[in-house]
């Protein structure tokens, strides 16, 4: 165990500066994500609206982000990446600033599509940057700290965030300035987050006059590219969105130990996120990758049937720890291992591509798995394993033969 810490040390402190001030970059603008994400829904019932209201920020938050990460990736090839995660950002403050002094209905759907933009300029961008940081010898671990610092910033911002409610009650007499305090720190993330970006020293951007052309072979790798994420993406939102219905309806569990639960799943997977990559050099990155969607599909179509067993709701939540964990922590490596297929002038155009094959699918299937649970809890199941296979199938046979682009 200790042999195995002192390598992850030794191999990831010796990223350059560039790297490490996107690693906290992205720890930072996590916990901001954790705070509102996990606070937002609670403002919003305290100010006296609907839930369809929060369903519809979020939805409109999701489609801004659908029309415009395209666009956003050809306009970020131009004047660069660096520039617009500095736009992205300054967006995203003035959402929160909108959260901080408006609470009616139109201003809160404002804040949405400022968020959503915000969304689609800072996120492809960021994965590309993040790319050319590095060096392809250091390229998984690289991506690997990135899911590290998210999962570590997401889980802390989560609790920090349950904690404004009461230390407005308790110390300014109502819960309403405690959400107002989580907006003006959360604004505040932001504005650090808008000097750290001032000092990477790395950017991306096709030259000035240049034309923005595709040759032939990174087209077709994008095509190879998109149809797994389209395949994962619609198959995800049969079941992903609903695991903790899958929970409450099959149990009866409570939604404290149904919390508890994905905790614990998100502290081993950002632990076990920062080994991985050793694997994926010992085995290489496609079979790292494959096996590990391949061992998780399987995770996923025992779950219905383990549920009817003794023991069921412990049988089911070890394969649900086990399966979350194994897909998701491959994501660093596909990350690392796809942009490697493509020349860096064209990673950020990539990028916003798999982004809007992932969610556009993902938001279409989601929408049908609400439909579905209500008649069956175990069809999902089998429809998103099926979705799952057929992507892990073709990625191996689409990149067995990959040759990476050493930049």
């Amino acid at each position: 165990m200790a042999s195995i810490v002192q390598k992850i040390f030794l191999r990831y402190g010796k990223f350059s500066m560039s790297i490490r001030i996107l690693i906290w970059i992205q720890f930072l603008e996590s916990i901001e994500n954790g705070i509102i994400y996990f606070l937002l829904i609670f403002y919003i019932r305290f100010l006296g609206y609907s839930p369809l209201v929060y369903g519809l920020m979020t939805s409109i938050t999701g489609l801004v982000f659908l029309i415009t990460v395209f666009p956003m990736g050809i306009i970020s090839s131009r004047i660069g990446a660096r520039s617009m995660i500095t736009w992205g950002i300054s967006l995203n403050i003035f959402a929160l600033l909108v959260l901080l002094f408006f609470e009616q209905i139109p201003m809160l759907m404002v804040s949405s599509i400022l968020m959503g933009l915000s969304w689609s300029f800072i996120q492809p961008s960021f994965g590309s940057l993040l790319a050319s940081s590095s060096t392809p010898e250091e390229r998984n671990y690289v991506f690997s700290l990135n899911g590290f610092s998210n999962l570590i910033g997401v889980s802390a911002g989560t609790v920090l965030g349950g904690y404004f409610p009461s230390i407005g009650l308790n110390l300014l007499r109502n819960e309403y300035f405690g959400y107002k305090l989580s907006f003006i720190v959360s604004t505040i993330i932001f504005i650090i987050l808008f000097l750290l970006v001032n000092r990477i020293d790395v950017d991306i951007k096709i030259e000035k006059g240049r034309r923005i052309s595709i040759p032939g072979d990174v087209r077709n790798t994008l095509i190879k590219l998109t149809i797994p994420a389209m395949l994962i993406g619609f198959g995800a939102g049969f079941v992903i969105p609903y695991f903790q219905l899958q929970f409450k309806y099959r149990f009866g569990v409570s939604i404290e130990s149904i919390s508890y639960i994905f905790a614990i799943t998100d502290v081993i997977m950002a632990i076990l996120m920062l080994y991985i990559p050793f694997i994926a050099e010992k085995v290489g990155s496609l079979r790292t990758i494959v096996s590990l969607w391949l061992l998780a599909t399987l995770s996923l179509f025992l779950m219905p049937f383990i549920s009817y067993l003794p023991l069921g709701f412990y049988l089911f939540s070890s394969l649900y720890v086990i399966r979350t964990i194994l897909m998701n922590v491959a994501s660093p490596i596909q990350s690392s291992f796809e942009f490697s297929l493509i020349p860096s002038e064209y990673r950020i155009i990539t990028s916003s591509l798999l982004s809007l094959a992932w969610v556009g699918m993902n938001s279409l299937s989601a929408y049908l798995g609400g439909i579905l649970i209500t008649y069956s809890l175990n069809i999902p199941f089998y429809i998103c394993t099926t979705f799952y296979l057929s992507s892990a199938i073709m990625y191996w046979i689409f990149f067995r033969n990959y040759i990476p682009k050493l930049r």
